[in-house]
C-alpha cells in the first residue's frame, strides 16, 4: 500500500472513533458484540491482578484451575483490612490526650455529671464504633465491587497511616514530652507531701508508744 492509501484508511476510521467516543451506548454495544475487546480500551491489570474482577472467597474459585487469578485478589482484601487495623492502632497510640488516671475515673464515678466529658472518653467511643463499622463496610464493598475498590481502600489506609505517623512525630510526641515535663514537678510535690504525712503519722504513733511505756514504768 502506498502512503496515500494508508492515510485514506486512517481517515475512514476517524468517524468510527468519534462515534465510539461520543456515544457510550455505541461503545457498550461494540464491547458486548465482541467487535472491540475491553483490554484494547482500558488496561485493568495491576501487579498481575485484574482490577475489573470482583474478589471471591469461594473455595471453588480459590482452589480451582484459575486460582492464580482469584488468590491475589483475596490477598489484596486481606492486606487492605490489615492496613486498616494498623492505621487505627497508630492513630490510637498517637492521640495527644493523656489517658485517664484512676483518680479521674473515680471522680467520674462519684460525679455522674462529668461522665463522658473528657476527650479520652469521646475518642475511645468513636474509635470503638469505627473499628466495628468500617471493616464491615470495607469487606462488603470489596466483595461486591471490582477489585479496584479494594485498591482504593488500601491506598486510603496507607495515606491515613502516613498522616498519623507524621502528626505523631511533628506534633503529638513533642506535646507529650512537654506534658510529661510539666506534670513531673506536680507528681514530685504530691509524692513528697504524701511521704511527709506518712512520716508524721509514724512519728506520732511512735510517740504514743513511748508515752505508754513511760506510764507503765511510772506505775
Amino acid at each position: 500500500m502506498t502512503e496515500a492509501q494508508v492515510n485514506q484508511v486512517a481517515l475512514m476510521d476517524i468517524p468510527v472513533i468519534n462515534g465510539l467516543r461520543e456515544s457510550a451506548s455505541t461503545l457498550a454495544t461494540a464491547v458486548e458484540e465482541g467487535w472491540i475487546q475491553l483490554e484494547q480500551i482500558v488496561n485493568t491489570r495491576f501487579l498481575g491482578m485484574d482490577l475489573a474482577m470482583t474478589p471471591s472467597w469461594r473455595p471453588a474459585d480459590l482452589f480451582g484451575p484459575e486460582w492464580r487469578t482469584w488468590v491475589p485478589l483475596l490477598v489484596l482484601v486481606i492486606i487492605t483490612i490489615a492496613s486498616y487495623f494498623l492505621q487505627m492502632y497508630i492513630a490510637r497510640i498517637s492521640t495527644p490526650f493523656p489517658k485517664q488516671t484512676k483518680e479521674e475515673k473515680e471522680r467520674e464515678k462519684r460525679n455522674p455529671a462529668k461522665s463522658g466529658q473528657t476527650p479520652d472518653n469521646q475518642m475511645a467511643g468513636m474509635g470503638k464504633s469505627m473499628q466495628i463499622f468500617m471493616p464491615l463496610l470495607m469487606l462488603y464493598t470489596m466483595f461486591t465491587f471490582p477489585a479496584a475498590m479494594g485498591l482504593y481502600w488500601l491506598f486510603q489506609n496507607l495515606m491515613f497511616l502516613l498522616q498519623s505517623l507524621m502528626g505523631y512525630n511533628f506534633y503529638v510526641k513533642p506535646l507529650k514530652l512537654q506534658f510529661t515535663a510539666d506534670a513531673a514537678p506536680l507528681e514530685r510535690g504530691s509524692s513528697e507531701t504524701v511521704s511527709t504525712e506518712s512520716a508524721e503519722k509514724s512519728e506520732s504513733f511512735m510517740d504514743r508508744i513511748k508515752g505508754a511505756l513511760k506510764n507503765k514504768e511510772n506505775d
